[in-house]
């Protein structure tokens, strides 16, 4: 064998050793994970009854570009536990508290969380109509009855006439709520 083949060969290995040496020494590589990313809708939007309507949830539309989504955990937003779970899909119904006749909109919120540990947020306002709806006779505030309303009568002057006939005339101003126009009021005198 030549020199010139032992040479080149002992150089080759010299630089492999040295190669090899350097490697140990690089830093690791750094950490490329990008975090998710965190959506989600519901159904029904309208109407939800407080303790009645099941509210389904989907965080389908989250999305994790380099790995997968491990876990959701849902806050109802409403004191309940939050909901965890390795799925996009929840179901919620909204309690039932002592509250009446008012609308709740209720902050919802979806923490998704990816293969590598990274977490993303999105929320949403739920409103929630704890019943009666706002708009039902005994929240308008129309007469007073044992519910807190009762319906408006036509009141007559005594004697009350033979015929009956629908009320019509000037607003009786002993009944309360009653005005023109006020749908589904009867409050009214006679003319006479």
């Amino acid at each position: 064998m030549s020199t010139r083949v032992v040479t080149r060969r002992f150089l080759g290995l010299a630089v492999l050793l040295l190669l090899a040496a350097g490697c140990q020494d690089l830093p690791a590589a750094p950490d490329t994970n990008k975090p998710p990313s965190a959506s989600f809708f519901f159904t029904p939007v309208s109407p939800i009854y407080a303790g009645i309507t099941s509210v389904t949830f989907n965080a389908s539309g989250s999305r994790d570009d380099d790995g997968r989504i491990a876990s959701y955990v849902w806050d109802f937003g409403d004191g309940s536990a939050p909901q965890t779970g390795d799925g996009p899909l929840a179901t919620h119904t909204f309690p039932d508290t002592a509250a009446r006749c008012v609308v709740i909109t209720y902050g919802v919120s979806v923490t998704v969380t990816d293969d590598k540990g990274a977490t993303a947020v999105t929320s949403v306002p739920v409103t929630v109509t704890e019943l009666p709806a706002p708009t039902a006779l005994e929240c308008t505030g129309w007469g007073s009855g044992s519910r807190g309303w009762s319906p408006p009568v036509c009141r007559w002057p005594r004697p009350a006439p033979r015929r009956t006939r629908p009320c019509q005339g000037r607003p009786d101003p002993t009944l309360r709520g009653a005005r023109p126009g006020a749908p589904g009021v009867t409050g009214w005198v006679p003319r006479g």
